[in-house]
């Protein structure tokens, strides 16, 4: 995939391979960690497709054969 780095001072701001990706949602520090908009994240930086199964809670990103698989509230991949 890439590598991704976040900042964050006043702002924050999200660097995947080089480039500062816009994100539609502003990223936040939450308990000192850094929460990012997982559409962002897996469509516009990786071109995965991402679905969201709302009575599950659940996000799906696929691109290719691998999927990855994000349930909210869990801290499991």
């Amino acid at each position: 995939m890439g590598f991704l780095q976040a900042f964050g001072w006043d702002s924050i701001t999200v660097i995947i391979n080089g480039e500062e990706l816009d994100c539609e949602t502003e990223p936040m520090l939450i308990n000192g960690r850094t929460m990012l908009p997982v559409r962002d994240i897996f469509f516009e930086a990786f071109g995965t497709e991402v679905s969201y199964e709302a009575e599950t809670k659940t996000v799906m990103g696929l691109k290719g054969d691998k999927v990855i698989v994000l349930t909210v509230g869990s801290n499991i991949i």
